[in-house]
């Protein structure tokens, strides 16, 4: 009980709809994009994270709900990344393989984002 209660939800009746569609085909500025990736990938856009205000990440997850909540309701809630290991049905019904990671990112800190991985991953000995 103490885990569904913590399940991160959009404001009740100020949500009429959620709308998933790949970022280049997206018609209207998202106010999070997913991202799916391998370990690899995630360690980059971790770095690309931490890139500007250093730190650490601090996640928030429960294994349920992991797109619909951990890196969709979290992140647009809070205003910050938001990191999942991904759950049964995203991986059963959005196609998220083993190997893979999932995140979130606010829409409105997508383009400092954006700058912050080209030049993580641009930087003399990054692996990628």
């Amino acid at each position: 009980m103490r885990t569904i209660q913590q399940i991160p939800h959009v404001p009740e009746l100020e949500t009429y709809a959620t709308v998933y569609a790949p970022l280049e085909k997206t018609p209207f500025d998202p106010h999070v994009v997913i991202i799916v990736g391998t370990p690899r990938a995630m360690l980059k856009l971790a770095q690309a994270t931490l890139y500007q205000l250093g730190g650490r990440i601090e996640s928030s997850m429960s294994g349920i709900q992991s797109v619909c909540a951990d890196a969709t309701a979290q992140p647009y809630l809070t205003g910050r990344v938001n990191y999942s290991l991904g759950c049964d049905g995203s991986r059963r019904f959005s196609g998220i393989e083993d190997g893979e990671l999932v995140m979130g990112i606010p829409g409105e800190i997508l383009p400092e984002f954006v700058r912050a991985l080209s030049i993580v991953t641009g930087a003399p000995g990054s692996v990628r």
